[in-house]
């Protein structure tokens, strides 16, 4: 909770950083708060759901706002991460954050074979 409260102070003062490293270490974070919280997360903890809720907006935001530079290897690695989180406890799943990063994705380039393969099995449960 207290390494929340500092990214989150970090974040309010963002012009004050340098952006790139400040990006960085939000990323990471946000991964590792996810996989800290897949182990110790406690079912009805509103702290927990929140710090669910901001990580995989933030980590989603990233990704799409960045598409068009995003390679296939990347795009993988980040879409398995994310569908890793399908059952955390937020409104939508992981796998819909997911399949929002490759919409974006998809948007800025022709996909990957890999991740067209990806991007047809989310159509079929996010039409």
């Amino acid at each position: 909770m207290e390494i929340e409260k500092v990214i989150r102070q970090l974040k309010a003062a963002q012009r004050l950083l340098c952006s790139r490293a400040a990006n960085e270490l939000y990323l990471e974070y946000h991964l590792k708060a996810l996989h800290y919280l897949s182990v110790y997360y406690e079912p009805g903890n509103a702290q927990h759901t929140e710090i669910v809720q901001q990580s995989l907006k933030y980590i989603t935001n990233y990704y799409s706002k960045y598409a068009s530079l995003v390679t296939p290897q990347l795009s993988l690695y980040i879409i398995n991460q994310l569908n890793a989180f399908h059952w955390m406890p937020e409104k939508y799943d992981g796998t819909w954050y997911a399949f929002n990063i490759l919409k974006s994705i998809k948007a800025k380039r022709e996909l990957a074979d890999d991740e067209d393969f990806l991007y047809k099995k989310y159509l079929l449960f996010y039409r």
